[in-house]
């Protein structure tokens, strides 16, 4: 969506609204987004796209924009692309959330860009990487970026330093993070595609006394419920850490 005045150009891909915020359904609003800016004609092939933010959505974005013609700059804050889940044992669905619709036993994701199957979290973003590197070789960065050949391109700027995004243009200023330096680049669109970060700790209140909660969902393995007693168990969230347990 639009982030609108006075940002111009630039579109938000991770709505907290959604119905449900797993991998699948960031990797098709990614899709969906660049698809339906190129049919509105708001991206033509030989446009320069920034997409602040190397992860599932961003990379799909990316990945689309180039496939249309587009020259695509995706900025990552980290030294690699799709860190989130790279370090973890816990499953990655792709369909299940679909229940009770058909095609959720399916385990391949079906999507025309980036497709992947059911796995360990580690595993699919192994999968992913593989085939992100591959889009990356066919797309490689152009020397003519307005070039309505529709050839697209894609260059990747890692451990970049802080991002602004102007008002007014689609202008991106990278700030360095070791000097006072900066870098401004103007683009046709800016696609932001932070993400939501690492899980902040959660203080609460249970029968036990207080309770904080810290670190990552997907480190560690799943915890285990005690089937001999009943439990009330709290589910928050829609992504796919909720959803699958």
């Amino acid at each position: 969506m639009s982030v609108g005045d006075p940002y111009v150009q630039t579109y938000f891909l991770n709505c907290g609204f959604e119905r449900r915020v797993s991998v699948v359904s960031q990797q098709v609003r990614g899709i969906s987004l660049i698809s339906a800016l190129l049919a509105l004609e708001d991206l033509r092939p030989g446009c320069k796209v920034a997409v602040l933010g190397g992860g599932i959505a961003g990379t799909s974005a990316a990945a689309r924009a180039a496939y249309g013609g587009c020259h695509v700059t995706v900025y990552e804050r980290n030294d690699d692309v799709l860190r989130r889940f790279s370090n973890s044992d816990r499953h990655l669905h792709a369909r299940l959330f679909e229940w009770p619709e058909a095609g959720f036993d399916r385990h391949r994701s079906g999507l025309p860009i980036l497709n992947w199957s059911d796995a360990s979290a580690r595993q699919v973003i192994r999968e992913l990487r593989a085939q992100w590197s591959e889009w990356v070789s066919m797309y490689p960065p152009s020397p003519h970026c307005r070039s309505a050949s529709g050839n697209g391109s894609i260059q990747v700027r890692k451990a970049c330093g802080t991002l602004e995004v102007e008002r007014g243009s689609p202008t991106v200023v990278e700030r360095s993070p070791n000097s006072a330096g900066f870098e401004r680049r103007a683009y046709d669109a800016v696609l932001l595609a932070v993400g939501f970060g690492e899980e902040r700790t959660a203080n609460f209140e249970s029968d036990g006394g207080k309770v904080s909660l810290t670190g990552s969902y997907w480190q560690g393995p799943p915890q285990p419920l005690n089937r001999e007693q009943s439990q009330t168990v709290l589910m928050s969230g829609t992504g796919d850490s909720a959803l699958t347990d």
